[in-house]
């Protein structure tokens, strides 16, 4: 299906120049927005969900028949099922399936209730775009329009609005994937990697990364409320993905050898006994448990490179999507 957009009812030089400057400064908030808005309008075999590791792991061109990805980083097990929910309320037609990307600390995190960055992310993303902000009782507000200064420059803003949403969403559906030539991989190790490829840093300089970023989620272990909220959130979401007879397919991506021999064992039984308590068909994939992966798959501890994603995107093919 081909989606054109409708020639502009207001200056198309002042709404592309705005467009740009939402784009560029509140490029997830408009991710997000567009992949919502495009589910609407075309069929969606393959949904895609889950925090920074289904953006970096994932490649939606290699699944038969496309996919569309909700994921963001950091959205947390209530946010992912948020997203699946208000995607399959006026969407083009069911996906048949839902993969669900986590790492391995997933049931232990909670945006609304542990972070100052959750509490951004929730006001720039979540919030103007969910009108939701779970447990965060007094979300602060953000209006991107105004922000913007729609309100100001433009006589007619409910028309400019639109005219914005639609330049913006086509912008976002040509780039095809969330990373691109206009937004490029990037992590909060990027700056210590000083640009050499995870696989050609020293030993040491990797370890050290590794076991800071894993000891940052270890760390959450001690959330035992967002623990128990989780697990009953990761229930509701598997039944009701179920009930639209929809396959849930859980996937924990693989994570660098040094990472792994940081991350709390706990965390992997804590998952895989969660999954097997629930009595639906769900799927459930560890590749961290295959010994296939090269430090060229990896861009940082626990993030895939382009490469990993692409192999990553062609096992879940193979596996779960292929005839």
């Amino acid at each position: 299906m081909v989606i054109y957009m409708k020639k502009n009812t207001v200056s198309e030089t002042l709404v592309d120049s705005t467009a740009i400057k939402i784009i560029r400064n509140n490029y997830n908030y408009c991710y997000l927005q567009a992949m919502q808005k495009k589910i609407q309008l075309v069929p969606i075999e393959n949904l895609i969900v889950g925090s920074s590791y289904g953006l970096y792991g994932i490649l939606e061109s290699i699944f038969q028949n496309g996919a569309l990805n909700l994921s963001m980083h950091n959205q947390d097990i209530y946010y992912n099922y948020f997203a699946v929910r208000q995607a399959l309320k006026n969407c083009n037609a069911k996906p048949k399936r839902c993969f669900i990307l986590l790492g391995y600390y997933a049931l232990a995190q909670d945006l609304s209730s542990q972070t100052r960055l959750g509490h951004t992310l929730i006001k720039h993303i979540y919030y103007p775009l969910y009108c939701d902000s779970h447990n965060w009782e007094s979300p602060e507000s953000f209006d991107i329009w105004e922000w913007a200064g729609v309100y100001q420059l433009f006589d007619s803003p409910d028309i400019a609005i639109s005219e914005l949403k639609q330049t913006i969403n086509y912008f976002i559906w040509q780039q095809g994937s969330y990373f691109n030539s206009h937004c490029q991989r990037a992590t909060s190790m990027t700056e210590k990697l000083n640009g050499i490829p995870w696989a050609e840093c020293n030993h040491s300089l990797r370890t050290q990364l590794a076991q800071e970023r894993a000891e940052a989620h270890n760390k959450l272990i001690h959330y035992e409320d967002s623990l128990a909220e989780n697990k009953q959130l990761m229930h509701e979401f598997m039944e009701y993905l179920s009930s639209e007879g929809i396959q849930p397919i859980v996937v924990i991506p693989p994570f660098s050898n040094e990472y792994n021999s940081f991350v709390l064992p706990t965390y992997h039984h804590q998952i895989l006994n969660t999954l097997d308590e629930m009595p639906y068909d769900i799927h459930y994939v560890d590749f961290n448990q295959y010994d296939i992966w090269s430090p060229y798959d990896f861009f940082d501890a626990d993030h895939l490179s382009q490469q990993g994603a692409i192999r990553l995107s062609a096992f879940l093919n193979d596996m779960f999507v292929s005839d």
